[in-house]
């Protein structure tokens, strides 16, 4: 269950990559690693710690434009990413993409 204090994300993994390798590499970056998929790897940390790792800048996020809801489920901030997430050079060869996971929103 994720904290209030951290920021989701999806780690995806090349179709050759090992993803306990990946995850423990992940780990080492100081990132919790939640799960480990056949194709992703699940992981969360602080935001300024997911900033570090993945060299970018994390805004709140709010809901879409034009959309009013009750805020994200659970009560955490919701970041987004304000430039793309870079994947760390020893990485590189097994890490596809990185996606910050917004939580779920209430919507009436």
């Amino acid at each position: 269950m994720s904290r209030p204090d951290v920021v989701p994300a999806q780690v995806v993994l090349r179709p050759e990559a090992a993803g306990a390798d990946v995850a423990r590499k992940l780990a080492d970056h100081g990132l919790e690693v939640l799960a480990v998929g056949r194709s992703s790897v699940s992981v969360q940390a602080p935001p300024d710690r997911i900033e570090a790792v993945f060299d970018t800048a994390l805004d709140p996020a709010g809901p879409p434009p034009g959309v009013e809801d009750f805020g994200p489920a659970g009560a955490r901030t919701a970041y987004r990413a304000a430039r793309p997430l870079h994947v760390p050079a020893d990485l590189t060869d097994e890490v596809e993409a990185v996606e910050i996971a917004e939580p779920p929103r209430m919507m009436m």
